[in-house]
């Protein structure tokens, strides 16, 4: 489980501390369900396709609506802190549409139902302070 990504770490801290802090929030992240991933892999495996590179991805979304969907399912609140990240992420999927056929159907809520039960059942117990959650160090 990677607790630094986007939605992860927003579901993690609205869960365990009730507060998502958001800086600047009009940044872009693409989304993308794991199991929409493990779906496009299954499918790429018996494609008969030559070697392709593919985008996947629901939805591209402004951190601060990403904040609030987490924040509305959850109960947890949303504090928004000056912008420390200029950085925006617009991906299409419009190739693996075309070529697959395939659109990734899983969605922000599903992800945040998902990962909000485990935390509440006890899965992840030292989430906020074991670094094998975490690939990118805070500044």
């Amino acid at each position: 489980m990677r607790f630094d990504l986007t939605v992860n770490k927003m579901i993690l801290d609205a869960v365990r501390g009730g507060v998502i802090h958001v800086q600047g929030g009009e940044q872009v992240r693409p989304h993308v369900h794991l199991r929409d991933l493990i779906d496009v892999l299954v499918r790429l495996l018996t494609a008969k396709i030559d070697s392709e590179v593919f985008n996947v991805v629901h939805s591209n979304q402004r951190i601060i609506d990403t904040a609030e969907i987490v924040a509305r399912i959850t109960t947890g609140k949303v504090v928004v802190g000056p912008r420390t990240d200029d950085r925006s992420y617009w991906v299409t999927g419009t190739k693996l549409a075309r070529i697959l056929s395939f659109i990734p159907k899983r969605d922000i809520p599903l992800a945040v139902n998902d990962i909000s039960s485990k935390l509440d059942y006890g899965y992840y117990e030292d989430a906020q302070t074991n670094k094998s959650y975490m690939n990118v160090v805070p500044l």
